[in-house]
Order: C-alpha cells, then structure tokens, then sequence
C-alpha cells in the first residue's frame, strides 16, 4: 500500500512551485485569449491612427473632449 503524506511531510518550496511547474490548459486558454484582446485593441488603434478620431463615432465635440480628458488621466 501506498504511504500517504501529511501536510507536515511536503516541503514549502514544493507547494510554492506547484503552480509555476504545472500549469492547467484553462491558463494557456486565459493567455491566448487575453493576447487576442491585445492584437484586436492594437489593430483599432492603427486604424483609428491613419484614418482618424472619427472612426470612433465621436460626432459630438463634447465626445470628443470626455475620449481626450480620458486619454490624459491614462496616459500622464
């Protein structure tokens, strides 16, 4: 028969690195997914880069200013 161990037999560092080690396929999909919001975002940003603000559908210059005024709080 198989010896269980206790919670006082695992070394600290092993339960530590489990995660690092041994990675479930829902974090790969995670990543994968997370890196496809990336390029989506990216590729909207170069179009609005070459054919303009407007493209965002901001007709009304008060649109405009709440898109820049946020703009400037990200990006100090």
């Amino acid at each position: 028969m198989k010896s269980e161990k206790k919670p006082s037999d695992v070394l600290p560092d092993a339960v530590l690195l489990k995660p690092i080690v041994a990675t479930r396929s829902s974090f790969y999909y995670l990543v994968l997914a997370l890196l496809g919001g990336t390029v989506f975002g990216f590729f909207a940003w170069m179009v609005q880069l070459r054919r303009g603000l407007g493209v965002t559908g901001l007709n009304i210059p008060l649109y405009w200013g709440v898109y820049i005024t946020n703009f400037t709080f990200i990006f100090p």
